[in-house]
């Protein structure tokens, strides 16, 4: 009988570091899908921003400045998207909500940071280096500089845009 005692005592004390050991193993993948699920949400977010950053350029690329009511386009994205993600509190789209008016804020920022750079650089008086020249007419997209949304004439007549503006 005493061998019988010491198989059960030895049963239960390995079963206790194997309840031990899931447990351990438990919480660890909790904490690897926590962290999964924050590096799919950031994911997400950078995404989110670059999509409506880049589709707010294309717009204006395409139309030029957009202004309802005044109010420059990218900066009414971003007041009615962070207004919908405040409205609508917790909810699963806020973030997204969110996302998309950081991106537009950051649009409306680059190009009024662009405008006033290119102000500042003309009262000056200096005369652009031809490098200066070749970026401000690819961001601008003059025609007269063979560049237009970074496609020269060629290029553009190429993949069927017309180049008639």
């Amino acid at each position: 009988m005493a061998g019988n005692r010491a198989i059960q005592t030895i049963s239960y004390d390995r079963f206790s570091q194997l309840a031990k050991g899931y447990e351990a193993m438990k919480k660890k993948a909790v904490a690897v899908k926590d962290s999964m699920e924050k590096t799919v949400e950031h994911a997400t977010h950078t995404a989110e921003i670059g999509a409506v950053s880049y589709a707010l350029g294309a717009s204006r690329g395409y139309f030029g400045p957009v202004e309802l009511m005044g109010i420059p386009l990218e900066l009414g994205v971003a007041v009615a998207a962070h207004g919908g993600a405040i409205l609508l509190g917790d909810s699963k789209a806020s973030p997204h909500l969110r996302a998309a008016g950081d991106a537009a804020v950051g649009a409306f920022g680059f190009i009024s940071g662009l405008e006033a750079g290119r102000a500042w650089f003309k009262k000056s008086g200096k005369t652009p280096t031809a490098k200066q020249k070749e970026q401000q007419d690819r961001i601008s997209g003059d025609e007269t500089a063979g560049s237009v949304g970074g496609l020269t004439p060629e290029e553009r007549a190429a993949v069927g845009a017309d180049t008639d503006d």
